[in-house]
């Protein structure tokens, strides 16, 4: 651990022995404080700290700048030898990039990587250590200078109203010596250039975005005029966009101030005597309250902006200032909007149309105009609609189902916030009735959404968070506490049960990562949730999406997702060679052909259930595309009521087992006691392919499925599928062929098709016992069978070839198998699963060695690399 230069007398307390390793922020907060030097893991950065507890009403922390050039790996502290001169406790915190690097980065900012927001962890350290010592964070003064000057005004920043002492600061990150920047781009940015950097990771390199966002915020910056350059690069810049005089003085505010002096530029260490007049200025800004707002409960905010909500182009609906015919989506025909309105009204039978209508999703095109062009004449008939909203549920106190539901509260608050943000700022005239009725419509929104019965934690709570902060933005007064408070308890972990920590959405759906991304990409344009690290999570999502694109662009469509024909495309929509993925219940495997989606493959496990939502029975169900779809999933159909709609969702609509003809909706995995979150037990790529097992344990019927897939890319694909139960069981192994492929039956255990490429498939099938198959396609008697969904609401024949038999313990082996030439499939007496796989190209004899949760394969010769391999 290095200390302050020579001119600092070292200090045996600053040497002395850590007291502690805490594992995380819980177990630092749960322990008595100490004196001394201690560490915490927080977001995988590790926190070196020295705490000294002093009489005082404050807290200074002192954040360290460049890593001195004998420092090594040792922890940096600066300015602890204030200690005597502070009135209050002293904390002095190392930065964490510095400790994680390898002793390139000679400045590191405290900025953390892509992937870890440190700034937010150290704020959080920094509250908690606060919180321990009865001080408040108004009162905690973060101190440090040139990179360390650029740390103390984040932190003040992130803990929105703290106060900055920065000497020399750093105010612009990307502005400082190109040497440094390009050393930080590179260790915690993988090496992307300043230009590729996401927006939100632009701003955590600014200190003067964080403070246009912090406007309780107070900084002291203390400038050597000396240094012209860095005056320049960072003082001046700083000065002048947030208003404070740069020969010296304080904003209009009295928040943010400077003090300057002048001495040559190779001393950088600001002068002795003027310490404790920067310590007794800092501290008065602590007690400066600033100019103060009016107690009104809804006061002159910042201007919401459309870009703020979550509002559609829709270009469905003409753009009429007079008329709205309603058309939230391209299936469904106009339906006029006239006053008074029905709001019990249900035109189409369609769940999503009514809570469209209740999102008030008819009127956003006249908000985007409003927007767009400062014509108040655009938000007349929005106005009107509104009246009459309040109207039917408030005044004549009529009910209707969609009304208080989660995502429509929230979408409704957004337009109310974004109404009366746009009163307050003068665009519009809201009148004194309106407002009194908004006022109350405010009230009743507050109180679904501030309701901890009304979150469900799930995509749905990211709309209602949404309108909640937005609430928030044109609040004040006795309001804006709670709002402040309820979402600091609800956001973190919306954000947990939402995402893992990799970025997967956690709903059990691919379609839903596009939309939580959107929900993500909405909270991050807001500037209302930069505090939950909702940025990077984003980049994290985004990377995640990608896996889900079939060759040809479409998602996909496992669980409630929209599936799709194939687009046509020609060129890959990603760039992977024999790539195999597991993340959080999903296992893919994929190849872009050389960038050619004749030539792509794309194999994807389904072993997720991390929670009810958009569960459907696919259990260790998948989908294969070798150029074109083969195996299809059978997509989300709708989401309406009825018969093709369990259908959907039913276990013999997917490439698995089904158990006993049970078929009902909510059959096996979609009770939510029963989520197991990933049933993948093994996942190895090969030279030639991939090795998948999955295992479920179906608690309501005490059956275990163990389903092995074994894939040689762009040849064939061998499912095993294992059933262990208390009892007998009838058990159907399903499979399902894309549209536009005519099975026909060979053998009883033989059938085939010819691909649109032209290549065949056969599909061979083998039990250790008595097995039998049925091939059917668009069957509707004695129960629907061999459909699958390609567009919403639609269902589109296809051929359903089941493999059936009954026992106790069962099991299954069936190989699909491109250009085959005569293979053979059996059982070895041993429990192995054999096969000669012949083929132009030679034979192959495959042995699969079956253990309890995984297995092991041998493939003599090896497959050979395949063509677009």
């Amino acid at each position: 651990m290095t200390v302050e230069p020579p001119d600092a007398p070292a200090d045996a307390a600053i040497r002395q022995a850590v007291w502690a390793h805490f594992p995380g922020a819980r177990a630092l907060l749960a322990a008595p404080l100490q004196d001394g030097r201690f560490s915490a893991r927080l977001d995988d950065g590790h926190f070196e700290c020295f705490l000294q507890r002093q009489p005082g009403p404050y807290l200074f922390v002192m954040l360290s700048g460049p890593r001195p050039a004998d420092a090594g790996m040792q922890p940096h502290f600066e300015r602890w030898n204030w200690a005597a001169r502070l009135p209050g406790s002293l904390l002095c915190i190392a930065d964490p990039l510095l400790a994680r690097d390898d002793g390139r980065l000679r400045v590191g900012w405290y900025v953390g990587t892509a992937a870890r927001h440190w700034q937010l962890r150290l704020a959080g350290l920094v509250r908690g250590i606060a919180d321990k010592l009865g001080i408040a964070t108004q009162q905690v003064i973060c101190c440090g200078s040139t990179s360390g000057g650029f740390a103390a005004l984040m932190l003040a920043a992130h803990l929105k109203d703290a106060t900055a002492l920065a000497i020399n600061p750093h105010t612009q990150i990307l502005k400082c010596a190109r040497p440094l920047v390009d050393e930080l781009l590179e260790v915690a940015f993988g090496g992307r250039s300043a230009s590729a950097l996401e927006p939100e990771e632009r701003v955590r390199l600014s200190a003067i975005t964080a403070f246009r966002r912090a406007p309780a915020a107070r900084c002291l910056l203390v400038q050597n005029l000396g240094d012209a350059p860095a005056a320049d690069a960072h003082f001046r810049p700083f000065c002048e966009a947030l208003g404070i005089p740069v020969g010296g003085g304080a904003d209009a505010s009295g928040l943010r101030s400077n003090l300057v002096y002048e001495q040559p530029v190779g001393n950088r260490r600001e002068p002795g005597h003027l310490v404790a007049g920067m310590i007794a200025s800092a501290v008065r800004l602590t007690q400066q309250r600033g100019p103060q707002t009016p107690a009104a409960e809804v006061a002159r905010p910042e201007r919401i902006g459309a870009a703020q909500l979550y509002l559609i182009n829709n270009r469905r609906q003409a753009k009429d200032k007079q008329a709205i015919d309603f058309i939230p989506r391209e299936d469904l025909r106009a339906f006029p909007i006239r006053l008074p309105l029905d709001w019990n009204t249900d035109p189409f039978t369609d769940r999503n149309w009514c809570a469209q209508l209740h999102m008030w999703r008819m009127m956003d095109n006249h908000f985007l105009e409003f927007d767009r062009t400062a014509d108040a004449e655009w938000l007349t008939l929005p106005l009107a609609i509104i009246d009459d909203w309040y109207d039917y549920h408030v005044t004549r106190r009529r009910t209707s189902r969609f009304a208080w539901m989660d995502m429509m509260v929230g979408m409704r608050a957004m337009k109310l916030a974004y109404l009366l943000s746009a009163h307050a700022a003068g665009a519009i005239q809201l009148g004194r009735e309106r407002l009194a009725t908004y006022d109350e419509m405010v009230e009743l929104h507050l109180k679904f959404l501030l309701d901890i019965a009304n979150v469900a934690y799930s995509n749905h709570t990211f709309i209602d968070m949404h309108g909640l902060a937005a609430l928030g933005a044109v609040s004040r007064g006795s309001r804006r506490t709670p709002i402040r408070e309820f979402l600091q308890q609800v956001m973190p972990k919306l954000l947990s049960s939402q995402f893992d920590p990799s970025g997967v959405h956690l709903e059990n759906s691919t379609g839903y990562q596009a939309f939580g991304i959107g929900c993500l990409k909405r909270l991050a344009a807001t500037g209302w949730f930069e505090a939950y690290g909702v940025s990077e999570l984003l980049r994290r999502a985004r990377q995640v999406d990608e896996w889900f694109r079939l060759p040809d662009g479409r998602c996909v469509p496992i669980g409630d997702t929209d599936g799709a024909a194939m687009s046509g495309e020609p060129v890959t929509a990603f760039s992977a060679r024999r790539e195999l993925i597991n993340a959080c219940g999903y296992v893919i495997y994929r190849d872009d052909g050389g960038g050619r989606v004749e030539q792509a493959s794309y194999l994807f496990l389904m072993a997720a259930f991390n929670s009810r939502f958009h569960k459907q029975n696919d259990d260790l169900s998948f989908t294969w595309f070798e150029g074109e779809d083969i195996l299809c999933d059978a997509g989300k159909f709708a989401y309406k009521s009825g018969e093709m709609q369990q259908y959907v969702q039913s276990a013999r609509a997917h490439n698995s087992l089904e158990f006993d003809g049970c078929n009902v909706a909510d059959n096996l995995s979609r009770r939510p006691d029963l989520a197991y979150g990933s049933a993948v037990r093994q996942a190895e790529g090969i030279a030639w392919g991939c090795v998948i097992t999955g295992q479920v344990h179906h608690r309501t019927i005490d059956v275990v499925h163990t389903r092995h897939l074994v894939h040689a890319d762009k040849r064939w694909v061998l499912v095993i599928d294992r059933v262990s139960g208390q009892k007998a069981h009838d058990c159907v192994q399903w499979f399902h062929f894309s549209p536009h492929l005519e099975l026909t039956a060979r053998a009883p255990l033989h059938h085939s098709t010819v691909l649109r490429s032209g290549r065949t498939l056969d599909v061979l099938a083998a039990a250790p016992g008595p097995l039998e198959a049925t091939c059917v396609k668009g069957q509707l008697e004695p129960q629907r069978q061999g459909w699958i969904s390609q567009a919403y609401g639609q269902l589109t024949p296809c051929h359903a070839l089941g493999l059936s038999q009954r026992g106790q313990h069962l099991a299954f082996a069936t190989l699909l198998s491109l250009d085959d030439a005569g293979s053979t499939l059996h059982w070895g007496t041993d429990g192995s699963v054999e096969a000669v796989i012949r083929s132009a190209s030679g034979d192959q004899r495959l042995r699969v060695e079956l253990h309890g949760q995984s297995c092991q394969v041998s493939c003599q010769p090896e497959p050979a690399a395949a063509v677009g391999g």
